[in-house]
């Protein structure tokens, strides 16, 4: 059972968490999971097209990000459109490897990784990916 709906918990505590958006409980999860070798940026987009990304360097932050979130996302629409099945893409750019990964609930993750061979922990980014696809939402 998750914590945030313990019965030992105040009443007060449960109904606050369970009245927390999805950008709320992923924004939390996302600062437990945001830190490992060779990420540059995780980013989580939400079925509404919106995203929150976390990341240390100013090239992976604000208008940029929301753009290529959105274009992410997309590429997933278009994929099933076309009968495509794409819950699971890799981008490969000059200096980075994007890995994304999309939930039933059309919530995605894309995690920006350094291209250089060896840079980035594999094995963490691929936990990362499995614990975002089964993290439970609280819905009210």
């Amino acid at each position: 059972m998750d914590a945030a709906l313990s019965s030992d918990q105040p009443r007060s505590r449960r109904h606050e968490s369970m009245n927390m958006t999805p950008s709320d409980q992923f924004q939390s999860w996302l600062a437990t999971h945001a830190g490992f070798n060779g990420l540059l940026a995780c980013c989580v987009g939400f079925s509404n097209k919106t995203c929150i990304c976390a990341s240390g360097l100013e090239e992976y932050q604000g208008a940029a990000m929301n753009l290529v979130m959105r274009s992410l996302s997309d590429a997933f629409d278009v994929a099933g459109l076309h009968k495509i099945p794409a819950s699971e893409q890799r981008w490969t750019f000059d200096k980075a490897i994007v890995l994304c990964a999309r939930r039933p609930d059309r919530h995605f993750i894309a995690l920006f990784l350094e291209k250089n061979e060896g840079a980035a922990d594999m094995i963490q980014a691929r936990q990362v990916i499995e614990e975002f696809k089964t993290f439970p939402l609280l819905t009210p």
